[in-house]
């Protein structure tokens, strides 16, 4: 059994579950879509601080390709230096 799946085999709440499953979903799905993950979490993060996150425009900040369209419009750094 590989390190990773023995720190994730229990949780001790369902909510760490659920919080840890749409996580990895959010980087698999940039993954996907050729998007580089760390790109776009550090660009939600941004996007948090610019709209706050009750009004975020989750709709436009997919990970999809159009991401850096939406940033460049919205005049939100994208590509980051790692």
């Amino acid at each position: 059994m590989s390190p990773g799946r023995r720190n994730w085999l229990f949780f001790d709440q369902s909510h760490g579950a659920e919080a840890s499953t749409s996580f990895y979903t959010i980087i698999e799905t940039a993954k996907a879509n050729e998007i580089e993950p760390m790109h776009y979490l550090k660009f939600l993060f941004n996007c948090i601080e610019r709209f706050g996150q009750d009004k975020m425009p989750w709709e436009q900040l997919l990970p999809t390709p159009a991401i850096r369209i939406f940033a460049d419009s919205a005049g939100i750094l994208y590509d980051m230096v790692l």
